[in-house]
């Protein structure tokens, strides 16, 4: 089929937003609050007042795509491209930016990046996920560097006061099938409340064309999060907690022209204390503290060379909210950063490098209509010198919806890896060279969206430009015999720019029907080639059937990704998946579940695409 059909009826069937609700079916008399968030402004305010484009992926939700990991329950959000990377990392790309410019937060934390300093959304299970929280645009003017496509911050559970919990256990059937065990519990005694949560998930290797590289390694997932927190008083509170995952990877590879087992192992642990006060509503603020390790060991059999890369980050941050009036509330905030690395092909031992930064934001609401969001960060990096980067957006309250306009920039500083690091890649034939000379990428972004809401049909439309500079590139140096070298410089300008329409309507009966669709036109205007693996149209579609009287629950799910380009310019061809879930209570906090992921068991030559799996699971709460 081809793409312009696929979008054609699309729009022919999606006629509203969902505010990421598909998931959730409502009567007619049925008021469906907005979720609260806290990734645009850094303060609570609900989903329909925020500045710009803001996405919400909730707990059931996450339960009803069978996502294991946050890249499953990305894979359907709008604007969200997830992406293949060295290692298999599974990056995360908005707005056709490509994986180094989305920042991802676990409870408003950085983390130390995975192999080659990319943030593998693959290795975070959904343990303990209340809520994923998507920002499209640049939230650089918050959050600093690599924030220029925007933001996805995971957001877990708060520690409890009364005992409750819950286990889930998942079985899969498959050439490429997952096995699971999830559990947690929380409870308190008086001011102290707690949270603990462990899982395991194992994944079968898979080969669909017999030929090396393998196309899904076999893969084991071990997780363990945990919090403290003690209540001092109605108004203050502190929290300890802490993350440790660890996933073993094993695969064939053709690397230097011989064919081997890979293994990987790579362990991530972080830990954090916070203080939080909160007064009678006109302050509040927050200082916290944390620091996030990542280590990587590979080998190779018959045995090439080990490579171990293990990487820090600390961070200190404070911030306050002070409310001037009913209608101003002012947040300021500063941070100190350092990054470390320690991997083979340094010259040294290791490099660190820091950073401190400043912001301030008014959010200012202009009589009963208009509401002004308006900020600026000055960062000061060791090696890029000083940069400012302001954000302002405008929204117009209407009958039944909103309308805004906004403006923004982003930066993104050279990862220690693309100033520093020599790597093999592309099974070896390829040498990718740092340079000490590199400057940060920084970028203008404009936008502008409408969304509505009137009884059961709601929507949004939000069209969006992005012009980045000196983006960083792997430029050609030499050749010497078969082996290519490369060599990291700032050559490069992109603009991507689109539209995004998210719709949803409640149908007669228990239908509900929700969906989306967005076009986008990415370009390198110093090749003039288009960003590879960054498709042109993506769209889906969630059908979903609710019986109260038997608290039964089905869904399907389509999902299609236009055609893209390459990294030669070469056409990708499009596809589609396709997964169905059910879910249904048999006692009293008690569910069963079952579904079918990629039911037609579609397969592409170019994407990694995992084979049909039928999957069944137990889920007991207290």
């Amino acid at each position: 089929m081809k793409s312009g059909n696929v979008v054609l009826r699309l729009f022919a069937i999606i006629v509203a937003f969902s505010f990421s609700q598909g998931t959730s079916l409502a009567s007619e008399d049925t008021v469906m609050l907005p979720p609260v968030v806290v990734t645009p402004t850094m303060v609570e305010k609900n989903l329909d007042q925020v500045p710009g484009a803001v996405q919400v992926i909730d707990s059931e939700e996450i339960a009803a795509l069978g996502a294991e990991t946050v890249a499953d329950a990305l894979l359907y959000a709008t604007g969200v491209m997830i992406t293949i990377g060295e290692g298999r990392n599974l990056g995360t790309s908005i707005r056709g930016l490509g994986r180094n410019h989305t920042l991802v937060l676990l409870d408003g934390r950085r983390l130390a990046g995975s192999f080659k300093s990319q943030m593998d959304v693959g290795q975070l299970p959904v343990l303990m996920v209340e809520r994923i929280e998507i920002v499209r645009g640049p939230v650089s003017a918050l959050y600093g560097s690599d924030a220029i496509g925007g933001v996805v911050n995971i957001i877990t559970r708060d520690p409890a006061k009364n005992l409750q919990g819950a286990i889930d256990i998942r079985g899969g059937v498959g050439p490429s099938a997952e096995q699971s065990v999830q559990g947690r519990i929380g409870g308190g005694y008086g001011p102290l409340r707690t949270n603990l949560g462990v899982s395991r998930t194992i994944k079968d290797q898979w080969d669909g064309d017999g030929e090396l590289a393998e196309d899904i390694d076999q893969t084991a997932l071990n997780s363990t999060l945990g919090r403290l927190a003690l209540d001092l008083n109605d108004a203050q509170s502190l929290t300890l907690g802490g993350e440790y995952g660890h996933l073993s990877r094993n695969g064939g590879r053709f690397y230097q022209k011989l064919a081997r087992r890979f293994e990987a192992d790579d362990r991530r642990w972080s830990g954090f204390a916070q203080y939080d006060l909160q007064t009678d509503g006109v302050l509040s603020g927050m200082l916290r503290g944390y620091v996030s390790q990542y280590k990587r060991t590979g080998s190779y059999d018959p045995a090439y060379e080990v490579d171990v890369e293990r990487r820090r980050l600390m961070q200190v941050e404070l911030r306050g909210n002070y409310a001037v009036n009913d209608d101003l509330l002012l947040t300021v905030g500063g941070e100190f950063r350092e990054d470390n690395l320690k991997a083979g092909g340094l010259d040294g031992d290791d490099k660190s490098v820091y950073n401190e930064a400043v912001f301030l934001q008014a959010d200012w609401q202009l009589g009963r209509y208009f509401n002004l969001v308006a900020g600026g960060r000055y960062d000061h990096h060791e090696d890029f010198g000083s940069r400012l980067t302001p954000r302002v957006s405008l929204s117009c309250f209407i009958p039944y919806g909103r309308v805004w306009v906004g403006y923004g920039q982003g930066f993104r500083a050279p990862t220690l890896n693309e100033l520093y690091v020599t790597s093999l890649l592309k099974q070896g034939k390829e040498i990718y060279q740092g340079n000490a000379d590199l400057g940060a990428e920084t970028s203008e972004s404009y936008e502008a969206g409408m969304s509505l809401r009137w009884g059961r049909l709601w929507g949004q439309l939000t069209l969006y430009r992005n012009e980045l500079k000196n983006l960083i590139t792997a430029q050609y140096i030499s050749q010497s015999g078969s082996k290519k070298t490369y060599e990291y410089h700032n050559i490069d300008k992109v603009v991507t720019q689109g539209t995004e329409l998210e719709a949803g309507i409640g149908l007669s009966g228990n239908l509900s029907l929700s969906g989306q669709v967005i076009w986008q036109d990415t370009k390198n205007l110093t090749t003039d080639m288009d960003l590879a693996n960054e498709p042109r149209w993506k769209g889906g579609l969630n059908l979903a059937w609710y019986k109260s009287d038997w608290d039964l629950t089905a869904q399907l799910r389509w999902l299609h990704f236009g055609e893209s380009k390459d990294d030669s310019g070469e056409t990708l061809a499009d596809y589609n998946t396709v997964h169905f879930h059910l879910d249904k209570e048999i006692f009293r906090r008690v569910r069963v579940y079952a579904g079918i992921d990629n039911l037609f068991d579609n397969y592409h030559d170019d994407y990694t695409q995992s084979p049909r799996q039928f999957y069944a699971g137990l889920q007991c709460q207290f």
